[in-house]
């Protein structure tokens, strides 16, 4: 998502609501600017947030797959 606000946020909970999707949310920690994550998160619709350098980790343990990287 990019914006500003909660106009992402609505999105997303749009599509939690029409598909099994998961949502990957970078931590207050490791950004510049946390208000549309906030949001996004504040919407209850966010499974899992972690700090920018371990999104990648965090994507291939989502979709299971079993690969070797040094993260």
């Amino acid at each position: 998502m990019t914006g500003m606000g909660s106009d992402g946020a609505e999105a997303l909970a749009l599509a939690k609501r029409s598909a099994d999707c998961t949502a990957i949310a970078e931590a207050e920690e490791t950004c510049v600017v946390f208000g549309m994550l906030r949001s996004a998160i504040e919407t209850g619709a966010v499974d899992h947030v972690v700090p920018l350098h371990r999104i990648v980790a965090k994507i291939v343990d989502v979709v299971g797959l079993t690969a070797r990287f040094d993260l």
